[in-house]
């Protein structure tokens, strides 16, 4: 029995390694890839369940592994066609609907009750706490909505006739955009209970729009910059905004961060193609394409949300060259996998100390 524990330990290191690339641990790739169909993949919760749109029967999803695309159906009066835009911890999903009048309904799933349509609108997010935030068609402002309570107007800034809330985070902090009607965009805004709607500024005093907020307030998306093109941001409490740059071309868009301020989104590189990218506070930006098997066949185009566990989800095209959704998980870092060979050869010389002590008696 022990020389059966101590073999396999010893194996263990050289299994986990050639899983990477090599005996010694060296990885050649960052993220493994996974398609996930004929979709869109707009959201990924920290159980790594996906929620979109499947372009094949026009529904929302709920995608889990081991379980598959779940169709989430369409809402009572909203028959023609949904898509699912977020997703909580607990797997409610919010999103929007269209009747075939294409009056625009904003809905809230839950499994144990199904679809209901909050109001006339899109729902753009949910937090933990089960409030929804987004788009008002009514009133074309931002609202917030919670159980039990009465659809929030979140207002506009200053000068502004329109809102738009895009993502709301677990303390309760909405970001989007606000305008008016000659200026589609606005400017990025950010709502608290506590302060109302801030303004966030812009890179360069043009258009600017938040696109996620993590629980700690750091704040992503693109705003058009001085050379009149529009640029990734990170906004965060104790400095300005942020250009994050691009991957050698003209534009960029920062689409969602996790809690670890990873960031990712799309961005043109130096050839006019459009890449996703993944952008970190030591590593700066990083093309997608560049970390994921070489010979996947995949090119990535863009990335959409990105989880705390680091799973990130997006749309390509295939090995085939079909346009579709993809999710990457990240594979074992060298460091990591060199401290279990360590530990596992210093285990198996323990277990082998063990038994020539207990052969000598």
């Amino acid at each position: 029995m022990l020389r059966c524990f101590a073999v396999a330990v010893g194996v263990l290191p050289f299994v986990l390694c050639g899983i990477a690339g090599d005996a010694w641990g060296i990885v050649t790739f960052s993220y493994s890839i996974e398609e996930l169909g004929y979709c869109s993949a707009d959201a990924i919760n920290n159980s790594g369940q996906v929620v979109g749109r499947d372009y094949t029967t026009g529904h929302a999803f709920l995608w889990s592994r081991g379980s598959g695309m779940q169709d989430l159906g369409t809402p009572p009066g909203y028959t023609y066609s949904s898509c699912a835009l977020g997703v909580n911890e607990l797997g409610e999903v919010v999103g929007y609907a269209f009747s075939t009048t294409s009056s625009q309904g904003a809905f809230l799933w839950q499994e144990s009750s199904g679809m209901q349509v909050l109001t006339p609108g899109q729902g753009s997010d949910i937090n933990d706490d089960g409030q929804v935030v987004g788009l008002d068609r009514t009133t074309m402002h931002a609202f917030l909505w919670q159980e039990g309570s009465a659809i929030q107007d979140l207002g506009v800034l200053n000068d502004c006739t329109k809102s738009n809330a895009t993502a709301i985070n677990d303390d309760g902090w909405v970001v989007g955009g606000s305008s008016n009607d000659t200026n589609t965009f606005g400017h990025v805004f950010l709502w608290r209970s506590d302060t109302g709607m801030q303004d966030l500024g812009t890179l360069s005093d043009c258009v600017s729009w938040a696109t996620d907020v993590n629980n700690h307030g750091q704040i992503v998306g693109d705003s058009y910059s001085n050379t009149h093109h529009h640029h990734a941001f990170l906004w965060q409490s104790d400095s300005q905004i942020q250009d994050l740059g691009t991957l050698g071309g003209g534009d960029s868009r920062a689409d969602g961060i996790n809690d670890r301020g990873k960031i990712v989104g799309f961005s043109t590189t130096d050839n006019g193609e459009q890449h996703a990218f993944m952008w970190t506070p030591n590593g700066g930006m990083q093309d997608l394409n560049f970390l994921v098997p070489p010979n996947s066949g995949w090119l990535l185009v863009g990335a959409t949300a990105i989880n705390n566990a680091g799973w990130i989800v997006g749309y390509g095209k295939n090995a085939d060259g079909q346009d579709r959704a993809f999710l990457l998980t990240p594979v074992p870092e060298p460091s990591t996998l060199l401290l279990c060979t360590t530990a596992a050869v210093a285990l198996l010389g323990i277990l082998l100390r063990a038994k020539r002590v207990a052969r000598n008696g």
